[in-house]
């Protein structure tokens, strides 16, 4: 029915087939109809039923027009039907009232007679009649269903293999028999709005076609709102100026077009859109797909608005996203966990082995082929040297494929169209130039002593420290300065930022941590008795991290030990209380952040360099710049395993440390200075409280 149109899934190819052939076929009726119609066999037929019925009636008007004349009365036309009228001596026509009373009187039962047989075949008339339209449009269905129901088994022949098309087309040689007026005016060329449409009526939707599918549909939804998963119903503006809508207008959804297949949904999206989820949780739970027009909420119903029926759905749907969206909104979801049956993590890096290799190359070689580019063998391995470096792993590349797909958007071609190494590195340092404007001021505020670092000579309890900042896609590192003052007194290590609400959890943990390595080393046979303010210096956003607790641990030991340490060299690493150096993240843009410093500071000293944890020896993929200056010996990347090897670095001192971690008291050693300074703040306590 046009009201509540039914879906039929037919395979691949024959709904497509079967729409032309409707398109093609509904025009073909109207015009034979029409002609069958107009032709003069059938417009004899209909002559005939008219004559049989007219002869009857002209009989009996004319043997009561001569019964009336026999009487003295006549039959008198008018427009509003014949009527009884009186005739004079002179045989002329007249009314009854112009008569004398006697004869009126003498004529009033005759005329009364002759009215009641005229309105008797007046009756009879409009019998006739009413059976003559009723033998017509007998006739008319006998026509069109002999000519119909050849045109239609025509179609059905064709579509003989699908049964329920085969059902479907019966029905509509039986209702084309009854809306067969339909085709006519279709034929008349009448719009479709003022006949009813039989094109409308019989018109076929294909709300899917996958004539050119080669296997199961994947499809990705970009927007999912409800209109674009569960499909619309459109209207189009009638020439009265109304609104109307067919089944023809009736829109699928990406749950139409996915069905049988996969749809791939951005969590993120979805979590942003409570309601929607329950109709997508809903449609799973049952199997089906309803159009419900939630866009017109508030609008007048439409009469004849079709009523689709539910289409079965039968589909896997995955969602996409962080980990974060899915424990802050679907894990706490009770009906989640049955319509998402497997939760799949997807590392942001994949190990750089042949294999993967291989593939990520054909990914790009794939891609570059859409933009008519080729890529270069230096132009591949440059790409792949990025992909290691998204990764911070040199044995790694990162998940982000697409990130190097957009250089190759971005890099220019050669005449020959092919894409170089030198193409991708100027679209790498274009990118740079583009993101860099903070870390430019950064530096630029460095460079002209605004913010103070030293990166030349020596200092007691001062130290340069390395931070990463990330602006979106973009991050640098630059280094910080880190400064410790010790004296006499009980609290220990002071983080002035933990005072004031400026550093975050992690980084108060590994302020504390610091306390438990110095109570390690120098408080097993006597207490502490110091305090120490540890500070970022001109650092007014905040501190988050452990990766400076190694460069807060130098500081602190060199105020102690009273022993100058260099700034030619920066140090970044967490460390814990066994004194071990832990591994960190960003640690090329660290790196590269201390070289640009020294750098733009003169000439490189060739003694700068940066210390970093021995276990991220793996994650170093630096630029070029910096890599050949390493090679070249201008500047250095030190790696140490514990804080110990990272002390003498600094100091160039012996650490003063026995093979047990018990500190060693006899001989100039860091550790031995230490701890002459806190015995002699332990001795001033003691006097102090005498």
């Amino acid at each position: 029915m046009p009201g509540s149109p039914r879906p039929l899934a037919l395979p691949a190819g024959t709904g497509c087939r079967f729409q032309r052939a409707m398109h093609a076929l509904i025009p073909v009726i109207g015009r034979e109809l029409a002609a069958v119609l107009a032709s003069e066999e059938y417009l004899q037929q209909v002559r005939q039923l008219r004559t049989r019925d007219e002869a009857d009636i002209r009989a009996r008007s004319e043997q009561l027009e001569a019964r009336a004349r026999e009487m003295g009365l006549a039959l008198v036309p008018t427009p509003q039907g014949p009527v009884v009228a009186a005739r004079d001596e002179a045989g002329e026509v007249v009314t009854l009232e112009s008569l004398s009373p006697e004869a009126r009187d003498r004529l009033s039962t005759s005329s009364s007679e002759i009215r009641d047989s005229l309105g008797e075949i007046q009756r009879s008339a409009l019998r006739f009649q009413a059976q003559f339209v009723e033998s017509v449009q007998a006739l008319e269905k006998t026509v069109a269903a002999q000519l119909t129901g050849v045109l239609i088994d025509t179609v059905i022949a064709d579509f003989s293999d699908q049964g329920e098309l085969v059902t479907w087309l019966q029905a509509m040689k039986a209702d084309v028999v009854e809306h067969f007026s339909l085709f006519v005016r279709l034929s008349e060329d009448v719009p479709a709005a003022e006949t009813g449409g039989a094109m409308s009526r019989y018109s076929v939707n294909l709300l899917v076609d996958r004539s050119r599918d080669s296997g199961r549909p994947v499809l990705i939804e970009q927007n999912p709102s409800y209109e674009n998963l569960f499909g619309k119903i459109e209207y189009r503006q009638t020439q009265g100026g109304g609104i109307e809508t067919d089944v023809s207008l009736i829109q699928a959804g990406s749950l139409h077009l996915s069905n049988g297949g996969v749809l791939i949904l951005r969590a993120a999206d979805i979590a942003e859109q409570p309601l929607l989820w329950s109709f997508i949780k809903a449609a799973l739970r049952d199997s089906e797909i309803r159009i419900e027009e939630f866009y017109r909420a508030g609008s007048p119903p439409l009469a004849g608005a079709p009523k689709p029926v539910p289409v079965p759905l039968n589909l896997k749907v995955i969602l996409i996203g962080p980990p974060r969206v899915y424990y802050a909104f679907f894990a706490h979801d009770a009906e989640f966990s049955a319509d998402f049956k497997i939760r799949a993590h997807i590392d942001p890096t994949v190990a750089a082995t042949p294999e993967n290799l291989s593939r990520y190359a054909s990914i790009l070689t794939a891609h570059a082929r859409t933009l008519k580019r080729v890529l270069s063998p230096d132009a591949m391995r440059r790409l792949l040297s990025m992909a290691a470096r998204w990764a911070e792993h040199r044995d790694r590349l990162t998940s982000s494929y697409e990130l190097l797909c957009n250089l190759i958007d971005e890099a220019q071609t050669d005449e020959s169209g092919q894409v170089t190494h030198d193409a991708i590195d100027d679209a790498v340092h274009a990118r740079r130039r583009r993101n860099s404007q903070m870390e430019d001021n950064v530096h630029r505020a460095i460079r002209d002593k605004l913010t103070i670092i030293e990166v030349q000579g020596t200092t007691i309890g001062q130290i340069n420290g390395l931070t990463v900042q990330q602006l979106g896609d973009y991050s640098f590192g630059t280094p910080a300065r880190i400064t410790a003052r010790s004296s006499v007194g009980r609290p220990g290590v002071i983080s002035i930022e933990r005072l004031v609400a400026m550093s975050g959890p992690i980084q108060q943990k590994g302020s504390m941590v610091l306390q438990g390595i110095l109570a390690r080393r120098f408080a097993r046979n006597a207490p502490m008795s110091f305090d120490c303010s540890v500070t970022f210096e001109q650092l007014y956003g905040g501190v988050e991290g452990d990766s400076a607790s190694m460069a807060e641990y130098i500081a602190i030991v060199s105020d102690l030990a009273d022993t100058p340490i260099r700034q030619d060299i920066a140090i970044t690493g967490s460390v814990n209380q066994l004194g071990e150096a832990q591994v960190i993240g960003g640690v090329h843009h660290k790196i590269e952040g201390f070289y640009r410093t020294c750098r733009e500071q003169g000439e490189l000293t060739g003694t700068q360099g940066v210390v970093i944890p021995a276990r991220n020896r793996g994650h170093l993929v630096l630029r070029d710049e910096i890599a050949d200056a390493v090679e070249a010996g201008t500047f250095h990347v030190f790696t140490v395993d514990t804080v110990d090897e990272a002390v003498a670095l600094f100091t160039g001192m012996e650490v003063g440390l026995a093979a047990n971690g018990d500190v060693l008291a006899q001989g100039d050693t860091v550790y031995g200075r230490v701890l002459t300074t806190l015995r002699k703040f332990d001795e001033l306590l003691a006097v102090r409280h005498l």
